[in-house]
């Protein structure tokens, strides 16, 4: 079976965080974190701290016990399923694009031909 999480001595809710123990760390108001030097599969008593601009670290919250899983991305999932189109997050071809802007530029200047006839 798995191994039980057994109650930190270590973190302890309230008090600052020990030195040596920070295992990952995130941006100003993200949901999530990675955390580093982990084994998946094995139990970790996990806890959280802020730490402000000058550096100064809030008081641990309550700890958690969490187990680090591998994860297989939608694009990885998409290829070991046979997918075969290729990656990245956006596309655009060059020539649609240019049409795009010289549109935007002949109702810019519509617009001004329309108003300059309307005075």
């Amino acid at each position: 079976g798995l191994q039980p999480c057994t109650t930190s001595t270590v973190l302890i809710p309230g008090n600052d965080p020990p030195a040596g123990y920070q295992c990952g760390s995130s941006a100003k108001g993200a949901s999530q974190i990675t955390a580093t030097g982990l084994t998946n599969g094995e139990a970790y008593n996990v806890a959280v701290s802020a730490v402000d601009t000058y550096f100064n670290t809030g008081a641990l919250s309550a700890s958690t016990c969490e187990r680090p899983q591998p994860v297989t991305s939608f694009y990885q999932a998409y290829r070991d399923a046979g997918g075969k189109d290729g990656g990245g997050f956006c596309s655009f071809s060059p020539r649609n694009a240019g049409r795009a802007t010289l549109s935007l530029f002949g109702l810019i200047g519509l617009g001004a031909l329309l108003r300059r006839r309307a005075r």
